[in-house]
């Protein structure tokens, strides 16, 4: 896989600054693009807008695609949220792409997001109220209108067959989490076609690179809300992608070599070709 079809995947892990060196190296390198995460009240994500933090990227580059990974709907109002976008979209057109998650069941939900019920039922209205506004059939006309500058790309962060159903009866490309094998990737996709009836998308997919520290993920995933984040740990040392992406591009989490000057080696690498 050549480097325009490799993205890199940041969390802000190393802080803000780090977060936009590395975007700019992708741009220099000649990467296809950088995609933020968007987390809320935790140390290992360090970037509580992915759109604003993708508006400043993409005023300091020119070529590269800019996306987010995804925005978390718990904590966004759908119509806000496009208002953003199609600010965004008007300025830099498709080198701006949105992704949208539903996101885990975490302390946003309870800050920022309705609390659970509305997490356990609410992303399909949520996104579908989102695609109106976005389309210029929402209760309100968005200024500027992202029509201007043709249609917005929105995609879908899924790990769940249900989320990868929703997406392909709305037609929309998947970014699939570091999590799941080549093999369940693939099953994913596959689904998502007979559902969509569309042969192939633009799907991404979120790997890790080598070198991997362990002791960068158990300093991550310690902090999260999950019952066994050391086997969880041990899973995703396991999965090896990049010899078998599957989808049309990966989004790789450079962050995971441990510090900030690791992860621009590792940039550079993924630009050579030598991984």
């Amino acid at each position: 896989m050549t480097a325009e079809f490799v993205d890199l995947f940041l969390t802000g892990a190393f802080g803000l600054d780090a977060a936009m060196t590395h975007a700019l190296a992708a741009e220099h390198h000649g990467l296809g693009g950088v995609w933020f995460a968007e987390h809320h009240f935790v140390e290992y994500g360090r970037i509580p807008s992915a759109t604003l933090f993708a508006g400043m990227v993409l005023q300091a580059t020119s070529r590269i695609t800019v996306g987010t990974a995804a925005c978390v709907f718990s904590a966004r109002n759908p119509v806000a949220l496009a208002e953003e976008v199609a600010m965004l979209h008007s300025l830099h057109g498709n080198r701006f792409q949105l992704g949208v998650a539903r996101g885990g069941p975490w302390v946003e939900n309870l800050v920022l997001g309705g609390g659970m019920a509305r997490y356990e039922t609410g992303f399909a209205g949520w996104l579908e109220t989102l695609l109106s506004a976005l389309g210029g059939r929402g209760p309100v006309a968005l200024s500027p209108s992202p029509a201007v500058a043709g249609p917005v790309s929105v995609r879908v962060a899924a790990v769940s067959s249900s989320t990868v159903e929703l997406a392909a009866r709305l037609g929309l490309p998947l970014q699939l989490g570091v999590e799941k094998t080549s093999a369940e990737v693939a099953s994913l996709v596959g689904r998502w076609s007979s559902i969509s009836g569309i042969g192939e998308a633009d799907h991404s997919r979120v790997v890790l690179v080598p070198p991997v520290r362990r002791d960068s993920l158990e300093a991550w995933l310690s902090r999260r809300a999950l019952k066994d984040w050391t086997a969880h740990i041990d899973r995703l040392m396991s999965i090896h992608p990049v010899a078998e992406p599957v989808v049309p591009r990966l989004m790789c989490m450079v962050e995971a070599a441990g510090s900030a000057s690791a992860a621009l080696r590792v940039i550079e690498e993924l630009a050579s070709g030598r991984w």
